[in-house]
């Protein structure tokens, strides 16, 4: 039982040592440097989402394409964790539902937080941006502009909501991230 608990670790630690060896070299191809990066999203989280869950986050984000800055990583980071306290659910499942909606676009899930997102009205800001109509926009286009609709909504309703706070449960989850980086860290 005992090797083959330690073979079972082994392999999981390697595969997270893929994971990380990646979100280090491709923010670098995004002129920014990971560490940097996986500390302001934690400061956004509040430390409830263990390092691995956030590197893989980044990396499934920089591989489609989704190179946001710092800056919108924050916003996206708060966002996350002001629709965990809004809707009762943990950070983690919140950031996945933000990162969701970046990736393809489907805002419905974040309208909790942030009210309908009028996508057909941010395509058509972001086409007159670009001196185009939104008819002529391409797919990846109205994708830009959804995520930045988002972006923007998302910013609104944080700060709307105000500065949000650790409760019990994210002290708990706090609490457990910091074993859990720990054991990764092994």
């Amino acid at each position: 039982q005992f090797a083959g608990d330690a073979l079972k670790e082994l392999v999981e630690g390697a595969g997270a040592a893929d994971v990380v060896e990646n979100f280090d070299h491709m923010p670098a191809s995004s002129q920014r440097l990971g560490s940097t990066l996986l500390g302001t999203l934690r400061e956004g989280l509040h430390n409830t989402v263990n390092d691995l869950e956030i590197i893989k986050t980044v990396n499934k984000d920089l591989a489609a394409g989704m190179n946001l800055t710092d800056t919108q990583f924050r916003t996206l980071a708060d966002g996350a964790f002001a629709l965990a306290q809004a809707t009762g659910t943990d950070v983690k499942s919140a950031l996945d539902t933000m990162n969701d909606a970046m990736l393809t676009g489907r805002t419905r899930a974040l309208a909790m937080l942030t009210g309908k997102i009028d996508l057909t009205k941010a395509e058509e800001d972001f086409a007159k941006k670009l001196g185009l109509t939104r008819e002529t926009l391409s797919e990846e286009l109205k994708l830009e502009a959804a995520r930045e609709a988002i972006l923007t909504k998302v910013s609104e309703a944080t700060a709307r909501l105000g500065e949000q706070t650790d409760g019990l449960d994210e002290k708990v989850a706090q609490m457990s991230v910091t074993w859990e980086n720990s054991k990764d860290t092994f």
